[in-house]
């Protein structure tokens, strides 16, 4: 209804548009014939999806964690090993459990594909393999895991992670740069006075004012940049390829246009501002995950102990 709340409306359309994940799907192949398993990749490269292969099982799980694929393109009978197996291995773990596998075989016998799904899969594609059924069928498996992910990982206020999530992603991005050095950072930050506004103008105008933060995110960082909700008006970014002085300029740019926002309740104007704390694993070489995340809270405190609405970043 007009008058517009601008505000509002910005959060709902990027809340909507949000719910269409524009990154290209991505696929693992494990297959020890190399020209099916290059004829695979073409055809689906060809309908931009993003794949890697593996002819080696024993490197799955050091692949699939490198590669983070979206669903595992299988053949059922690969040397010292089976398809089932591997399957079998991927529920077993509980980061891999839910991930979609299609095998790939010229098995006709419905007993052993039967066996192989009790094990863990999702479905069979038979060899020669059907293009357009390879795509659409990877598309429709990628599909539904991607909705699953959105409801169970996501923040419905904000659409950004959840607590669990986003610390899972900032495990993933150390463990990531313990096999490959990379610099990232770590950032914590939150609504300065935040118990006020909801107390002054009510918790539906404190939802909105947590919602226009995580629009703001996502306007201000990169698409390879992971964003959450860690708790309350409590955010938390992880940052790679990113030191700590670039993640002080970013988010004081998000803080400067935060504090530029005019929220409205009532009839009333009132602006808001926030707080951050930043680290990164080049200054903390030997810390652990948790480690950076509890120097990034420690660097907010500091900021709030030193007056609000500012950056501050972890010391040594």
């Amino acid at each position: 209804m007009k008058p517009l709340d601008m505000i509002k409306l910005a959060s709902k359309t990027t809340l909507i548009l949000g719910c269409e994940n524009t990154q290209p799907e991505r696929v693992m192949i494990i297959e020890d014939d190399k020209a099916l398993a290059a004829h695979c990749q073409t055809v689906l490269e060809t309908a931009g999806m993003k794949v890697a292969t593996l002819d080696k099982p024993e490197h799955l799980f050091e692949s699939i964690s490198e590669f983070n694929p979206e669903l595992v393109l299988m053949d059922l009978c690969l040397p010292n090993v089976t398809g089932a197996e591997l399957a079998a291995l991927l529920t077993q773990t509980e980061r891999w459990a839910q991930l979609p596998v299609i095998y790939l075989s010229g098995e006709s016998s419905s007993a052993l594909r039967n066996q192989a799904l009790l094990r863990g899969g999702d479905a069979f594609l038979e060899k020669p393999v059907d293009k357009k059924l390879l795509v659409s069928l990877c598309q429709a498996r990628i599909r539904r895991l991607r909705e699953l992910d959105r409801t169970r990982n996501l923040d419905s206020l904000t659409g950004l992670l959840k607590h669990g999530s986003i610390k899972e992603a900032l495990q993933m991005q150390w463990q990531l740069t313990q096999r490959r050095p990379q610099i990232f950072s770590v950032v914590m930050l939150d609504i300065d006075h935040f118990k006020a506004v909801n107390d002054t103008y009510g918790h539906a105008v404190g939802d909105l004012v947590i919602a226009a933060v995580g629009t703001l995110l996502r306007q201000h960082f990169r698409t390879t940049d992971t964003l959450g909700r860690y708790g309350g008006e409590e955010f938390t970014l992880v940052l790679p390829d990113c030191d700590v002085s670039q993640a002080e300029q970013q988010v004081n740019r998000l803080r400067e246009d935060f504090g530029a926002i005019k929220f409205r309740a009532d009839s009333k104007a009132f602006s808001c501002t926030i707080s951050a704390g930043v680290a990164d694993n080049k200054q903390f070489l030997t810390d652990s995950a948790d480690e950076l995340l509890n120097r990034a809270d420690k660097a907010l405190y500091d900021a709030k102990d030193g007056g609000r609405n500012r950056v501050v970043s972890a010391k040594l």
